[in-house]
Order: C-alpha cells, then sequence, then structure tokens
C-alpha cells in the first residue's frame, strides 16, 4: 500500500501477532520498575 512517498508492506498476520506478542512481553519486563515521577511548579508574580 502507498500513500504519498511512504510505503507500506503488510506481513501476514501470524508474523503480526508474533511482533505483537514480543512487544507485550518486552513492556510486561518493565513493569516492575518504577519510573521516576517529576514536578514542575511554576509561579509568577503577575497572576498568570
Amino acid at each position: 500500500m502507498s500513500f504519498g512517498d511512504r510505503l507500506v508492506e503488510y506481513r501476514s498476520v501470524d508474523e503480526l501477532l508474533a511482533a505483537i506478542r514480543e512487544i507485550e512481553a518486552a513492556l510486561a519486563g518493565t513493569e516492575g520498575h518504577s519510573r521516576r515521577v517529576r514536578r514542575l511548579r511554576t509561579t509568577t508574580s503577575k497572576g498568570f
């Protein structure tokens, strides 16, 4: 399938399902790690 100057070649359903399973497994492996949460507070004297 092409759109403009881009071309997308779809693979078989089995390959797409395998790729989805691989991504889900990689994401599941990182769930135990906590990410650092950053908060940014901004104050102004003009009331913005």
